[in-house]
């Protein structure tokens, strides 16, 4: 018979940090929902994409302070698993 209070190793649910739930958010957001934001970078930027790039890695940078300054703690506790 087994205890139930040991918890089975398949039954462990992965852990994940707020920094790094942040990062998928923003980058998530960035990625995904802003094909307006990498149309205008590329057409400002066309010839460019190094620099393209460089600025497209400081504005998630600043979309990852953003997330970070206003994520709720109590909601990425429940979601993290705390």
């Amino acid at each position: 018979m087994t205890d139930p209070t040991q918890a089975s190793p398949l039954a462990h649910r992965p852990e994940l940090s707020p920094f790094v739930l942040n990062a998928l958010v923003a980058t998530y957001l960035l990625a995904i929902c802003n094909s307006t934001f990498w149309g205008h970078l590329f057409r400002i930027f066309e010839g460019r994409s190094v620099t393209a790039l460089v600025f497209a890695g400081a504005v998630w940078a600043l979309m990852l302070l953003v997330v970070s300054v206003l994520a709720l703690r109590r909601a990425q506790n429940w979601s993290l698993g705390g």
